[in-house]
């Protein structure tokens, strides 16, 4: 055990993970998902959060850019990680997040209680003994409302990814350092495909996976594939040990993934299937999808949780979409749907209220709006002197809905997220974003994702603290391009200069991405 304790150690601090937001494992979309299930999860804006196996902390330090007076703790195997995350948060001035090297073996009651627990890229990445270990640390380290969302590879959708990861470990055998190990993988998976060719018993849908692994970069292809451990399991027999732990299953993170909420005709014949057995209904739409990855949010086994959700929490709060509209009718109390649509969903719909919703959700994104502000602005669109009763229902009703099954086009938030739609006069970028920006091209927004930055983008970011108007900023752009610290592509591929306006353009593209609070 110790030594594939080690190997754990040696490949994370050899080829550590940069620093990373996780969109689902916002403590926002955790409250939002438990308050519609009837649990009035602990407010998010002072809330005691811990992440299990959190690396470097970029996850903790994006949350802290959104909640500065939350309490935020990380834990990590690797004291590298967990030093180099130390020493880049200090250079932020980010002061709420703590972060401390423990095995989970070790963490015991000394870390207190947690409204949200996070384990991302942990479960399925360790002994069964240590799988024991978080369940049991969820369990009793959450408080009675509390969330934890937990992450995990499933059956059946890993079980040819297994085949790979087995033929992998076959030929890595006595290859230790992490880096050859990679190497070797590379050479092996280039081998394999190459003696597949000819007259291979596998089917092209096999060898399409094999060509995925081998795009995967260094850090994936050793963590995920050719680490010690890689245990897949079946969502039904992971949600048992979570019960017999004290955990009960609350819902998948992203709702629209779930047999509960899905659309699609897998969720609805797995919920014919087993209608008044949920965990049945999610383990057969796991088998009709192919699933291969979960994350499931839990709580503590007692809490107030109900499957019939009640659309007025929405009255509580806030709503934002990032949903385009297609098509340019303007005839919103006409019969004709609307469609809107984001890189992951689609959604149609035909009534005036959503539409007008949708089309002024559009205009100030990314800004998030309080649910009364959102019907004063329909009804204004609309040009009603007020909405009704059923109108209003059918609001919340609608935006309920898109939010747990239209991946990404309606976000519903129990705190606002503080960015703006339009950049001030004096823009302003976080802090944390202004530090990762002077190393790396994507950068965590205030909506908890990750967003790539082009180069012009990339080198204004630093300079986004509140003390520059347009005017320096267009000078100091200028000055950076001189020195060729920022090289302009023109058409042909030749360098040049920024065209006219590239720095507003830059600034809005900022703004639209939710990187900027002023």
């Amino acid at each position: 055990m110790a030594t594939e304790r080690d190997a754990l150690v040696r490949s994370y601090a050899e080829v550590r993970y940069p620093f990373l937001a996780h969109r689902h494992t916002d403590p926002d979309r955790l409250a939002t998902i438990a308050r519609l299930h009837g649990i009035v999860a602990p407010p998010v804006d002072r809330c005691r959060l811990l992440e299990v196996g959190c690396a470097v902390g970029g996850n903790l330090a994006s949350m802290a850019m959104l909640l500065p007076g939350a309490k935020l703790v990380g834990c990590d195997l690797s004291e590298q990680q967990i030093e180099h995350g130390r020493a880049a948060m200090a250079a932020a001035g980010i002061a709420n997040v703590s972060l401390c090297a423990l095995d989970l073996s070790e963490v015991g009651t000394s870390l207190g209680t947690f409204d949200y627990i996070v384990a991302h890229g942990v479960f399925s990445w360790v002994s069964e003994g240590v799988q024991d270990d978080l369940l049991t640390l969820l369990a009793r380290s959450l408080t009675p409302n509390g969330v934890a969302y937990l992450s995990y590879n499933v059956r059946p959708g890993w079980h040819e990814l297994s085949v790979i990861r087995d033929a992998l470990m076959f030929d890595l055998r006595g290859v230790d350092e992490p880096r050859a190990r990679v190497e070797r993988a590379r050479e092996y998976l280039a081998w394999f495909v190459g003696a597949m060719r000819d007259g291979s018993r596998y089917s092209p849908g096999f060898l399409a996976e094999i060509e995925a692994v081998r795009a995967l970069d260094d850090r994936n292809l050793l963590h995920e594939y050719l680490g010690p451990f890689n245990v897949p399991t079946h969502f039904n027999k992971l949600v048992a040990r979570a019960a017999h732990h004290g955990l009960t299953y609350l819902c998948d993170a992203e709702p629209a993934l779930s047999a509960d909420h899905s659309l699609t005709a897998e969720g609805r014949l797995a919920r014919d299937r087993s209608p008044t057995e949920l965990v049945f209904a999610e383990q057969h739409y796991d088998f009709l999808t192919n699933h291969r990855f979960r994350r499931s949010l839990f709580c503590r086994r007692g809490a107030s949780l109900t499957r019939t959700i009640d659309a007025r929490a929405v009255d509580a709060l806030w709503v934002s979409s990032r949903g385009q509209r297609l098509g340019s009718s303007d005839d919103l109390a006409g019969p004709e749907p609307f469609t809107f649509s984001t890189p992951q969903s689609e959604l149609t719909t035909a009534r005036p209220v959503m539409k007008a919703a949708l089309l002024h959700l559009a205009s100030v994104a990314p800004r998030a709006l309080p649910f009364p502000e959102l019907c004063e602005a329909v009804r204004a669109r609309l040009g009603a002197a007020s909405l009704s009763d059923v109108e209003v229902n059918a609001l919340r009703d609608d935006l309920v809905q898109a939010f747990l099954t239209s991946i990404g086009m309606v976000t519903l938030r129990t705190h606002p997220a503080p960015c703006v739609g339009e950049p001030g006069e004096r823009p302003i970028a976080t802090a944390w974003s202004r530090h990762l920006a002077t190393e790396a091209d994507r950068v965590p927004s205030l909506d908890h994702d990750m967003v790539r930055v082009d180069d012009i983008m990339r080198k204004i970011l630093p300079l986004l603290d509140g003390t520059r108007d347009r005017a320096a900023l267009e000078s100091e752009l200028m000055a950076m391009v001189a020195r060729s610290e920022v090289i302009v592509r023109m058409p042909d591929g030749r360098p040049g200069k920024p065209a006219p306006g590239a720095m507003s353009r830059a600034l809005e593209a900022l703004a639209r991405s939710a990187l900027l609070v002023g």
